[in-house]
């Protein structure tokens, strides 16, 4: 599938939710959610997402997800949050999702130290790796 398409499936699937994940997916697609393209859409804990866009039954979400709906996917070895996407039951392809370091952050960092602060800590949902990589690299969204 295109990653244009993929997209494009991914955002629309994910459209009524306000997860970061969901923000990033329709960020990356870019263009205004046609909202009368999606109906029956389900959320999975924790797993992620199914809707119908087009007529079309669409799965994103982890590969708990893809288990779940006995759908063959392809494992992913890339550092990022995986999005595996299906479409009417075939798998199609998956999307990686990592954290943007903003460039104010080392300056930031920096004053904080000034101002006395002795140790600073990161939260994230991400993994440990994905968090000390959000660090040295930038964000991007990958279609695969």
């Amino acid at each position: 599938m295109d990653k244009d398409v993929l997209i494009e499936f991914a955002a629309l699937a994910e459209c009524a939710s306000s997860h970061p994940i969901s923000v990033s997916l329709k960020n990356a697609y870019g263009k205004d959610i046609e909202m009368n393209r999606v109906k029956d859409i389900k959320e999975y804990a924790g797993m992620g997402i199914t809707a119908t866009v087009d007529a079309n039954k669409v799965a994103a979400g982890n590969e708990k997800l893809m288990e779940s709906l006995g759908i063959k996917y392809k494992t992913c070895h890339m550092e990022g949050t995986i999005i595996h996407l299906a479409v009417n039951g075939q798998y199609e392809g998956h999307i990686i999702i990592s954290d943007v370091i903003k460039k104010e952050t080392k300056e930031a960092l920096s004053e904080l130290k000034k101002a006395g602060l002795k140790k600073n800590i990161m939260l994230t949902g991400d993994s440990a790796i994905i968090g000390a990589l959000t660090l040295s690299a930038g964000s991007r969204v990958n279609p695969r």
